[in-house]
């Protein structure tokens, strides 16, 4: 079977290449992605519809991991370029070559009523819909995987902002947000789902949510960062009311209601289908991201 993975030199597909050139696999697996640094052989520009048509000849499944997620980086614009409108394309034009199965790494944050969504999250529930469409035209199975927030050894944004500040053994103000629920996945688990997915019969036309299985709340997750750092983990009693008030204040409502809020993951169905069960425990994954992040730290310090 040949596969495609889009996205491979970003956070979850440098993951999933290193896996898959570790272990032994009797897939074919083309790497590619928007950057030239490597390899004009693996130069994949989603955004060309007919660099796409080239690169998917003879595919059977491709795992479509490219995509635009720190929004505060890039214009609203572009993630919708690249998220919604650059996987239409791509799916079109693999579809009409006449790929088995098209796997869309998409995230929970779709399942959230509300019309206030960012232009990442706007763009990935677009794409969902749309991709449902252009599968029943072309005949190609769809299988639809929905993330919360995703950790690991080279994670970028809020988690490794998180991780600096936890890093400097402070005291931090979180000891009274202990009954909200948060749920991730490590960057392990998820690479190991999605392998699973490739050939899966259960996993055709699914969409499928997944977690480590362990939420945690705010106080919980840093008490195990702490742990991980190989601190004692001491927390400040901060009113969450504070919390609230500090976000009106700095008009950043939004930052704290994820702050304080819950958003967690039922990942039953994903188990029973596909006979599947986290390959690490929170622990060993915040264990190997904090570890990874010391040792990143003392090559550029």
């Amino acid at each position: 079977m040949k596969i495609l993975v889009s996205g491979s030199e970003g956070f979850v597909g440098s993951h999933l290449i290193d896996i898959i050139e570790k272990e032994s696999n009797s897939h074919e697996f083309i790497a590619t992605s928007r950057s030239k640094a490597q390899s004009e052989d693996l130069y994949f520009d989603i955004l060309d519809s007919c660099n796409i048509t080239e690169k998917v000849q003879g595919v059977d499944v491709i795992i479509h991991l490219a995509a635009i997620a720190h929004t505060n980086i890039v214009s609203d614009e572009d993630i919708v370029n690249t998220n919604f409108n650059a996987t239409v394309e791509l799916a079109n034009q693999a579809g009409a070559c006449g790929i088995s199965r098209f796997i869309f790494l998409s995230t929970i944050n779709v399942n959230i009523d509300s019309d206030d969504f960012n232009a990442f999250t706007y763009a990935k529930k677009k794409a969902e819909r749309e991709l449902w469409k252009i599968s029943k035209m072309h005949g190609f199975e769809l299988v639809i995987i929905r993330t919360p927030l995703v950790y690991g050894p080279g994670v970028k944004a809020n988690f490794k902002s998180l991780l600096n500040i936890v890093s400097k053994g402070i005291p931090l103000p979180f000891a009274c947000i202990n009954k909200n629920r948060r749920s991730m996945i490590s960057v392990y688990n998820l690479v190991d789902f999605i392998l699973k997915t490739i050939d899966h019969p259960n996993a055709a036309n699914e969409v499928l949510q997944i977690s480590d299985d362990h939420d945690l709340s705010t106080a919980g997750m840093i008490n195990k960062l702490n742990l991980a750092f190989g601190y004692r983990g001491r927390m400040l009693y901060v009113p969450i009311i504070l919390f609230q008030l500090f976000g009106k204040m700095l008009n950043k409502n939004a930052a704290i209601d994820r702050l304080i809020g819950s958003l967690y993951v039922d990942i039953e169905k994903s188990k029973k289908l596909l006979s599947w069960s986290p390959l690490i425990s929170v622990d060993e994954g915040f264990k190997r991201t904090v570890s990874a992040f010391l040792e990143n730290k003392r090559e550029n310090d």
